[in-house]
């Protein structure tokens, strides 16, 4: 199924595709979900992995994977600027997009249920959005994804901000003019609990570690 794009004053509502097990219409079964992101660059969008054949990755597998639009270089945040309109990739695909396939879909609603993974851009959202909304997920990996906006001096960080500018703000930024906001950035980490995890790179450059933890 693949859902359309549409610009409104106050949020964005992003395309995505969607594949369900084969025995879904009359199973009557709930199944797990994994949110599946694609990179950056102007030949990846949401029909990414269908190109690439999750189709037939996913055939007799008892899962549901839903594939979000996250602009072709939205780095799944949400811009400082944007002269393009609203392009709040993180509030819709937590605040609208999951509430919708939980409401729409036989899903596991609850954190048990949730994987997130993502390659290159879509594996730094995936990082992002296991660590920021701690809670949604109970798993996250990431391909060739940065786990951190300030290595190699901050490259990552104004390489976001460049490619989001040229490719999908008209000029907006995703942390800020010239370069980044070191506080926006830093506002990305949230504390994990002890009892989930021991460590965890946060997507401002700072491995989590949980207090009592080396």
């Amino acid at each position: 199924m693949v859902l359309p794009l549409r610009d409104r004053r106050d949020r964005l509502e992003p395309r995505r595709e969607r594949t369900a097990p084969d025995d879904y219409h009359w199973s009557g079964r709930t199944y797990p979900v994994l949110y599946l992101f694609h990179g950056g660059g102007t030949d990846q969008d949401f029909i990414t992995f269908d190109r690439e054949g999750i189709r037939a990755w996913t055939a007799g597998k008892p899962i549901i994977v839903v594939m979000p639009d996250g602009g072709h270089a939205g780095w799944y945040s949400n811009p400082v600027s944007s002269n393009v309109g609203p392009r709040n990739w993180e509030h819709s695909h937590i605040a609208q997009l999951l509430p919708w396939e939980e409401a729409n879909f036989r899903t596991f609603a609850e954190y048990d249920g949730r994987a997130v993974s993502g390659f290159s851009m879509g594996g730094f959202g995936a990082l992002k959005y296991a660590a920021k909304h701690y809670g949604h997920f109970a798993s996250v990996s990431a391909h060739s994804g940065p786990a951190s906006l300030r290595r190699d001096g901050g490259l990552v960080g104004h390489w976001a901000n460049a490619s989001a500018a040229a490719l999908d703000l008209n000029g907006g930024t995703i942390y800020g003019a010239p370069f980044w906001d070191e506080a926006r950035a830093v506002a990305q980490r949230r504390t994990l609990s002890p009892s989930r995890v021991s460590q965890v790179p946060s997507p401002s450059g700072t491995a989590v570690t949980p207090c009592g933890r080396g």
